[in-house]
């Protein structure tokens, strides 16, 4: 917040600090408006800060709470043991809340609804639904809208300035099982009829969706700054990225109203390897302190990119396969950054620390992967070994962790 307040007044912005008691004004707003349902999304990080925040009031009021989100999603039993917790989704939320609020409108019963878990408030029995079919076309959603929120949601610091900012979807899951995230629960979690029909990446179908969402946002709210929310948009093809540079640049980026954006990305859809020579038989991914573009940086420069994040996590390469089940050779992120960096994107790398069985040595040889890569930004977390994620039953199985932490 520091930081934030130093930027926003850097750019001509005032800055004023106020206390408040949040879980008193919250229950005053609650009082004042009489929700039928109470909505929250949580990760497993703030589940317990959320659940504590939401408790006085719907004891008070007597609201039924329903929550979505990460943790709702991979911890579904400790979710609704909660006593902050009525009703759990467990699959993406878009179809089963809005099911949910017309039942509860028509007066009928809500118990069976697919992708949610009710606990029967007189015995805390629970109602476990199966989850449903994930959303198959992303370009089916409305649109965000932003009408209720002022302008500190929209005004926001961006590499030294104040920027409009959105934020937009356009794709959703991921397709690899790295051990510290909770993708892997995610494939996993079982549908109606037993299979695992999750959809586990989805894109919407074409630029034009894409272009044309993001359009209608800027007109709308003047955005000249997009957060695009994509675990690896350079997976598209060179062929469908460069469609899509081509339509975004007709029509959003105009001289007098250009609009840059961030995303993210892995390095191995930046960088190839360079063709082996005598010298390099190995068929090396830096030769003479540069990488060998695969073309897709070119592309996102070309939109007006000015940011991408990459995953570094560790720099050990042993470890990153065998222990976080992500391989990446040696030299690949120094290749994909460089590139990056060569075509004026900042490069942000996400790092942890704190792995079971990670040694002083491993995490050395990370601090020293920085120390070559130099990137713009970086930033370097302990591990929290959080539900769902597959390196919390191997901390949990070699006690390293209470079951129940």
């Amino acid at each position: 917040l520091r930081e934030r307040i130093g930027e926003v007044k850097a750019a001509g912005y005032k800055t004023d600090r106020l206390l408040v008691d949040l879980v008193e004004d919250f229950r005053q707003v609650v009082e004042e408006y009489r929700p039928d349902l109470i909505a929250l999304s949580s990760t497993s990080y703030d589940f317990n800060s959320a659940t504590s925040f939401i408790l006085p009031a719907k004891q008070e009021f007597g609201i039924p709470v329903l929550v979505g989100g990460p943790h709702a999603m991979v911890a579904p039993e400790r979710a609704i043991k909660n006593p902050a917790i009525d009703i759990v989704c467990f699959g993406e939320g878009e179809e089963p809340l809005l099911e949910l609020i017309q039942k509860m409108n028509l007066g009928e019963s809500v118990t069976d609804i697919r992708s949610l878990w009710f606990k029967d408030p007189t015995n805390s029995n629970v109602y476990k639904n199966y989850k449903r079919k994930g959303i198959e076309n992303l370009d089916s959603l409305p649109l965000p809208d932003w009408e209720m929120f002022d302008k500190r949601h929209i005004e926001r610091p961006w590499m030294g300035r104040v920027r409009k900012q959105g934020y937009v979807e356009i794709s959703r899951g991921c397709p690899f099982k790295c051990s510290y995230c909770i993708q892997p629960t995610l494939h996993d979690i079982p549908s109606e009829g037993g299979g695992t029909n999750n959809n586990n990446y989805i894109f919407h179908k074409d630029a034009e969706a894409i272009v044309t969402r993001i359009k209608a946002l800027q007109d709308k709210y003047g955005f000249d700054h997009m957060q695009l929310i994509d675990e690896n948009m350079p997976t598209m093809s060179y062929e469908d990225l460069q469609i899509l540079a081509d339509k975004w640049n007709q029509e959003l980026n105009k001289p007098d109203h250009p609009i840059s954006f961030f995303t993210m990305s892995r390095p191995e859809y930046i960088a190839k390897r360079w063709p082996s020579t005598t010298e390099d038989s190995k068929r090396a991914w830096i030769r003479g302190g540069k990488g060998n573009s695969t073309g897709k940086a070119e592309i996102l420069a070309s939109m007006g990119c000015s940011a991408v994040a990459m995953g570094a996590e560790s720099g050990n390469e042993w470890f990153r396969s065998q222990v976080l089940n992500r391989p990446m050779e040696q030299g690949i992120l120094e290749a994909g950054s460089e590139i990056l960096m060569r075509n004026d994107i900042h490069v942000s790398l996400y790092n942890i620390i704190g792995f079971p069985f990670e040694t002083r040595e491993m995490m050395f040889d990370t601090i020293e992967q920085l120390w070559r890569i130099k990137p713009d930004r970086f930033s370097v977390r302990h591990l929290t070994p959080y539900p769902g994620t597959p390196i919390r039953t191997v901390a949990e199985m070699h006690k390293f962790i209470d079951p129940f932490y």
